[in-house]
């Protein structure tokens, strides 16, 4: 999948950040910050140990211009309901705190609204909180409660 560098901004501290995507996750530099964070909320129990991913899932990041990944949100889009699905948002934690969700997550929507999504949804943990606060902060909002219970 090519990638394509799609801006040059600054970061909320002034720092000079780039802004790629790419309309598949394999051959990104992506994809280990994406596995860490994974296993970041799974170690948390903020997800189910399972893979809800795939390489050939969109993504969009901020890197350095030393080329460090710092954050992204992968995605895919469900073309009978037009949604724009956010498989998982992601940051590594060095880089936490700097606004690069919210940075991320305009990319991401203004891909969005080009392939004629009409909607936008994730899943998320109720104990993930600071998720749940940074979704918020872009004007995602609870819809619906998925109710779980274990069989085991």
């Amino acid at each position: 999948m090519p990638k394509k560098k799609i801006d040059n901004i600054k970061d909320k501290l002034g720092n000079p950040i780039e802004i790629w995507q790419s309309d598949g996750m394999q051959y990104t530099p992506v994809l280990p910050t994406f596995l860490r964070c994974h296993a970041e909320i799974i170690e948390k129990n903020f997800s189910l140990e399972t893979f809800k991913f795939k390489l050939s899932n969109k993504v969009v990041w901020i890197q350095d211009r030393a080329g460090n990944v710092m954050a992204g949100i992968s995605y895919e889009f469900f073309q009978d309901n037009k949604v724009g699905w956010i498989v998982l948002s992601f940051t590594e934690p060095k880089y936490r705190g700097r606004g690069l969700n919210q940075i991320c997550h305009n990319y991401f929507e203004s891909e969005c609204k080009k392939a004629g999504m009409v909607y936008i949804s994730s899943q998320v943990s109720i104990d993930n909180q600071s998720r749940i606060k940074s979704a918020a902060k872009v004007g995602l909002v609870p819809k619906w409660y998925r109710m779980y219970k274990p069989l085991q």
